[in-house]
């Protein structure tokens, strides 16, 4: 015989209270539902797209997407420029016969564009990953902070990659402009 209780609420009384029921509890009567994730700050249904915090997740998330969009296109568009003048740089000084501090300079300074552009892309995916990983995170303060930090050190990378290239584009225009001038002469 089934204990009418269990049966109903799926917990006997008899036994919280007592320790044992005389009654059978079959474990396979009851089907056991998923509770609906809820958010924590407001209780509805997630994603409640009502509290701050989800607004600046969902910002966040966006923003992430666009930045690893953005230096995807500005990384296939500039950086191949960025080491070709680099190794033109170092064969020009090879060829000179300057200083191999100068000529590990140039070079080092092509591989820092490379990589800091590397590094950007693996971070937006750490944070991707984050999001991810955190959705139950209330703490909007965190994600304005993060979109901060995603704003400055993207522009910080594109920066060091943009006056590498206007460096060395003026240069090559200058060299370009005095052999021009050396051809005219003679």
């Amino acid at each position: 015989m089934v204990c009418a209780r269990f049966a109903a609420t799926g917990c006997c009384k008899t036994f919280n209270s007592h320790g044992h029921c005389s009654l059978h509890h079959p474990l396979n009567i009851h089907s056991i539902i998923q509770v609906t994730a809820r958010c924590p700050i407001c209780s509805l249904p997630k994603p409640c797209a009502k509290c701050d915090y989800y607004k600046r997740r969902a910002h966040l998330v966006s923003f992430v997407e666009a930045k690893k969009a953005e230096t995807c296109s500005y990384k296939n568009a500039n950086l191949p420029e960025v080491l070709a003048l680099a190794d033109k740089k170092f064969e020009a000084a090879t060829r000179a016969h300057q200083k191999s501090e100068l000529k590990d300079k140039v070079k080092e300074r092509g591989v820092n564009c490379k990589t800091g552009i590397d590094k950007i892309e693996t971070q937006l995916d750490q944070i991707d990953k984050w999001l991810t990983k955190n959705s139950d995170c209330n703490d909007s303060e965190l994600y304005k902070a993060k979109t901060k930090w995603i704003t400055k050190n993207v522009e910080k990378a594109f920066y060091a990659v943009d006056r590498a290239l206007e460096e060395w584009r003026g240069r090559r225009e200058k060299d370009e402009e005095e052999e021009k001038k050396g051809r005219g002469r003679k």
